[in-house]
């Protein structure tokens, strides 16, 4: 954004304003901290930026949420990569480490929790072969692996867990 004001008698007054994107919005434009769109001609350059979609209008609403994820997320040493809400308000995240997670559209900050006060049981190991998990089931959550996963002895992880 740009001023220009002409000062009487020999003077002019230049004010430059320039936006600083926090996140991609969608496949073409960027949001700044404030939730307002903006759209470069070139968003290339911003492709490390985190990912939100979701409903036109939806903006600021959205990326006020994503903020929140994204701290809950950081306390647990996990980075968010894409942040979408679909028509339905149904909610699914990426991490940066491919790791998908569908938290669905009733209480999905609680199907979030439920997973990650887990997350210590299971430890890093697992957590990392993870592919995705879907949290819409009301008292648990599946576990998709990556296909070249080996077979997980659980007893032995629950024996390590109650020492």
């Amino acid at each position: 954004k740009v001023d220009v004001k002409r000062e009487w008698p020999d003077a002019v007054h230049i004010k430059i304003v320039e936006q600083k994107p926090i996140v991609r919005w969608g496949a073409n434009a960027l949001l700044n901290k404030q939730g307002d769109v903006l759209i470069p001609d070139n968003i290339d350059e911003f492709k490390n930026l985190p990912l939100i979609t979701g409903p036109e209008g939806q903006e600021k609403k959205l990326l006020e949420i994503m903020k929140g994820v994204y701290i809950v997320l950081r306390d647990k040493s996990l980075q968010l990569a894409e942040f979408h809400v679909n028509e339905r308000r149904a909610w699914r995240l990426k991490l940066a480490s491919g790791l998908e997670m569908q938290l669905g559209r009733k209480a999905p900050l609680e199907n979030m929790q439920r997973f990650l006060q887990t997350m210590d049981l299971l430890g890093e190991e697992q957590i990392a072969m993870m592919a995705s998990v879907d949290t819409r089931y009301p008292n648990g959550y599946a576990v998709t692996w990556k296909p070249d996963t080996p077979k997980i002895d659980w007893k032995a992880i629950a024996e390590k867990n109650k020492t």
